[in-house]
Formats: structure tokens, sequence, C-alpha cells
């Protein structure tokens, strides 16, 4: 039976849900930057997926913090962690989440398309709205073939004698609208199944969407998630991101390999007023995308910097190296937050 969220819509219609570790904080608040920017009346949450204690303080200090469940640790695999977002979201009031993976940026002030999907998913049959994957990976066949000797195991002997799902397109787990907690709970099963695989917690939402495919809502990925090789295929025209024609509301950071040149994955240090982190950053190639992300993390920084400074995220250029970082990582400075300073 379908347990819908509609207990939950009387605080609030939707909420964005991300997650992060220490090394993807500032990725992550570039994208709630972007999510306060164009989505402000909606609410935002970051599943711990292994934050320093500096970082933890942060979130909770935002009220943005979802723990990690006592049957998880935040040492588990973040694959792990992010399919297991129902545990996470479990006796809390947040209308229906969207799932958006923390190197996605916001593009557009789109809150009504959003409420649309959220609308239909309340009112009809479908639980997921998740848009296909692109590049060579574009179905679950040529997951199989392409990775034949691979990392797929268990997926391969899982759809080994179903040849419909084989031919589904494969779908992208960056950006997910959920309306039925029962899908979490096949989420979170499902991957426990395919635990090790490659990308087996994508690999694993797949499989539920594709055995019951009257419960998925197909989005346009041009629109709700402008990945891979739809990267080469954005046009800007009036300060707005076109992509193949169509006006996108999010673009994410990622590619099939760091070596298709459309994002670079490099790791740097940000500083402001003296105070200084070594970071990872995704960063798109194209100007208009790294512009925007430039100016995300800006005002993050500009508008968080004293409860960075003061919770230690950023630290006093000139503390020394063989310290324990003051980060809370246990970690040396100079193998921490030193490393570049």
């Amino acid at each position: 039976m379908k347990k819908s969220w509609v207990l939950f819509m009387s605080k609030e219609r939707l909420s964005f849900v991300t997650g992060a570790n220490d090394k993807y904080f500032f990725m992550c608040s570039i994208l709630l930057q972007s999510l306060e920017k164009y989505f402000p009346e909606i609410s935002c949450f970051v599943m711990d997926f292994g934050l320093t204690d500096s970082q933890t303080k942060f979130f909770e200090t935002k009220k943005q913090l979802l723990k990690v469940p006592p049957h998880l640790k935040k040492t588990d695999h973040f694959f792990k962690l992010k399919s297991s977002v129902g545990s996470f979201l479990k006796d809390q009031s947040i209308g229906i989440p969207i799932w958006v993976d923390s190197d996605i940026i916001a593009v557009a002030p789109e809150s009504n398309q959003l409420f649309e999907i959220a609308d239909r998913l309340s009112c009809q049959r479908e639980q997921i709205a998740i848009g296909v994957n692109f590049g060579v990976r574009s179905k679950i066949t040529n997951i199989r073939e392409h990775l034949e000797d691979g990392p797929t195991p268990k997926l391969r002997a899982t759809v080994a004698n179903s040849p419909e799902i084989l031919e589904s397109p494969y779908l992208n787990s960056g950006l997910v609208f959920f309306s039925d907690f029962k899908v979490f709970e096949d989420w979170e099963n499902t991957a426990s199944l395919l635990e090790g695989d490659w990308l087996w917690e994508q690999n694993a939402l797949n499989l539920i969407c594709h055995r019951n495919r009257s419960r998925v809502l197909t989005l346009d990925s041009r629109v709700w998630n402008v990945h891979c090789e739809l990267l080469k295929k954005i046009t800007i025209d009036d300060n707005r991101v076109y992509c193949d024609g169509q006006k996108s509301i999010f673009a994410h950071a990622t590619t099939p390999t760091p070596s298709t040149g459309d994002v670079d994955y490099v790791r740097m240090t940000i500083s402001k007023n003296g105070y200084a982190c070594n970071t990872y950053l995704r960063l798109f190639t194209n100007s208009f995308l790294r512009m925007a992300q430039d100016k995300h993390l800006s005002d993050f920084l500009s508008a968080n910097f004293v409860l960075l400074k003061d919770l230690n995220v950023l630290l006093k250029q000139g503390t020394r190296r063989n310290e324990c970082c003051p980060c809370g990582s246990g970690k040396a400075f100079k193998h921490c937050h030193g490393t570049h300073l």
C-alpha cells in the first residue's frame, strides 16, 4: 500500500536533501547557495556522509543537518549512505523530498515547475520523478556490455534473465523526487544486495524503477539534470542556461570520465580575510557555469565568514604545520586543511 507524504505536507510542500563528507563540504555549500538564491522558499537539508566536527556544527547551527541513523556509520561508503536517505529522513517533517547531488547547482528560478512535479506525484500513481543518463551507458544493457568483465557482477547476475530491464534507459540518481516512503525502503534494501558493485546505489534505483515502471515519472534531463554529454549542448542567452534548446533548471558537474573536458576536478585553497581552507571542487569548464559557481562560493563565504571562522572550518593562515588540525579531523594540520597553505 502506498504510504504518501501527505501527513508531512502541512509544514512544507517540498524540501531539498543532499549529502556531504569533509571533502565535499564546499561543493555542498555552493549547491546550497544556489538553491537559496533561486528557491528561497524551499528548505534544504544535508545528510552527514562523514563531515568533520566543525562542519557538522556548521550545519547544525543552520538547522540543516540530518544525523547518521543508528544502524549506519558516517564512515560507511557514501553510496550506502545515499541509498539510505529514507532512514535519514525518518520522522522528519520536510514535505516531498528532492534528492540533489552535492556537485549540482541550480541555474534558474523555476519554483512553479518543482511544485508541479510534486503535485503530480502527490495526486497520481507515480512515486519517483527522475531523468535519464547520458553518454555511452544510456541503457542498462550498455552498462553490462561496457563492464562485462568489470565491477558489476551483482548487477549482471540480477538482470541476466530480465531482457526488458536490460533495454531500459539508464536513470541518473543525481536529482530525484520521491513521494512514497516505500521507495526509500526498496532503495536501501536493493542497494544492500548490490553493495560493492560500480555505482551500486544508482544501479539499485534503476532496478526498482524498471521493475515497476508505472511508479516512475521520467524527467527531461536537459531541464532537470544537465550532465555528462549534455554539458556540451549548453548555450547561454540573456543570462539564461539552455541545453539543446530547453531551458535548464539544474546543471550537474559530472562526466563519464574526468578526461572529457567538461568538468575540472581540482584541489585548491580558498581564503578570506586571512583565513583559509584547502578543499576539493568540481568546476565546470563552461565559463558561464564556472562564474556562477565562483559567485555562489564567494557569496557563501561572505554570508557565513564569522561562523566558518569561529567553528574552525576556515583557519587562520599561519597555523603550525605539525599541530592537530583545528577542524576536528584528528589529522595533523599539514595533512589536512594545511596541505596547500
